[in-house]
């Protein structure tokens, strides 16, 4: 059981510049209460099968099932009285994992993950109704009472492994989640001559995406010195629904990051760092065969020098470069040094 109340007072005032005095926004004044009550009802049904020697290893093999109701009530109380909104949602949502473990004494220890799960989003008040800013004449949102609530589906799996050594450690992980997200709430825009933009939330299926994080990270110790090596990534792709001047299109988008550090150390007298980052973006609107995509390039390398326990030297420059499409690159270098 869930339970949430959320009260607002806005007392809105815009300065009259001809007389430099605040008067009162009639538009945006209000007072409004929001109470939501979520229940989940369900089973849990799990079931967890070890296997261990005192020594040598542990393993866990542990299976899921959670067949539950998510009911929400939201009750909406407000000065205006379009705002006065009660409503209830209602829906079966089940989730399920699988989980392994196993534990090598001394050696590694090595997980895995893989899970279903469902979660709803129900729509807020300044989704159903909202309040109009007249100030904003090129901006106008307009709500819409007849919005559903929106339903994830989501996919998981994860994996890591972390090594149990004291030397030359190797560590790596990974994750990834897809899912898709049926009646999601988006945007209905409609652009006049004027350029005036009027936003309409509808509820709209299509929503797909896919994310992916990773990690590799090797340590070598040696009698006076210590290097260690990182790299980790990441991809995040999505396909979102939405309509533009009544034209229903896909905004796709693809953004990718990766990051590289090596870091060494000679007893406490040197560090040197070095970071290389590349990252990129990409987004398509299909329906009117438009898109932009660009990409960042970064080098970093820093120092630092203890010459006595008092007195340090430190070091750093970094090397960028950003493009896009339709635009110049931009290119730029930034030096620091210092005496501490």
């Amino acid at each position: 059981l869930n339970l949430k109340s959320d009260k607002n007072d806005n007392n809105v005032q815009d300065l009259d510049t001809i007389n430099n005095v605040y008067r009162v926004n009639p538009y945006l004044n209000n007072q409004i209460q929001t109470s939501v009550v979520e229940e989940t009802p369900g089973i849990r049904i799990q079931r967890s099968i070890t296997k261990s020697l005192s020594n040598p290893y542990y393993k866990s093999l542990t299976l899921r099932f959670h067949p539950k109701q998510i009911l929400i009530s939201q009750d909406n109380k407000s000065d205006r009285s379009f705002q006065n909104i009660n409503r209830n949602y209602s829906r079966f949502a089940p989730d399920a994992g699988i989980s392994y473990y196993n534990h090598q004494y001394g050696e590694t220890s090595r997980s895995y993950d893989l899970n279903y799960n469902t979660t709803i989003r129900i729509p807020e008040i300044g989704q159903l109704a909202p309040l109009t800013d007249s100030t904003n004449l090129y901006y106008l949102q307009r709500g819409n009472v007849n919005l559903k609530k929106s339903v994830q589906q989501e996919l998981s799996f994860s994996f890591s492994s972390n090594d149990q050594s004291n030397k030359n450690t190797l560590n790596y992980y990974l994750r990834v989640n897809a899912g898709k997200i049926d009646d999601n709430i988006v945007d209905s825009l409609l652009i006049d001559e004027q350029n005036r933009r009027t936003v309409f939330l509808i509820n709209a299926d299509g929503h797909k995406y896919i994310n992916f994080y990773g990690y590799i990270r090797k340590a070598y110790k040696f009698k006076s010195a210590e290097l260690q090596l990182d790299l980790n990534t990441n991809l995040n792709t999505n396909k979102n629904p939405g309509y533009t001047n009544n034209v229903f299109t896909y905004s796709t988008n693809l953004n990718t990051g990766s990051n590289f550090n090596i870091n060494y150390t000679y007893k406490s007298y040197l560090a040197i760092a070095l970071n290389q980052s590349y990252s990129t973006y990409k987004s398509k609107q299909e329906a009117f065969n438009t898109g932009y995509s660009g990409k960042n390039l970064g080098t970093t390398l820093s120092s630092s020098y203890n010459v006595t326990k008092k007195f340090t030297l430190n070091s750093n420059i970094t090397f960028n470069n950003s493009s896009s499409s339709n635009s110049k690159d931009i290119n730029f270098t930034i030096w620091n040094a210092s005496a501490v």
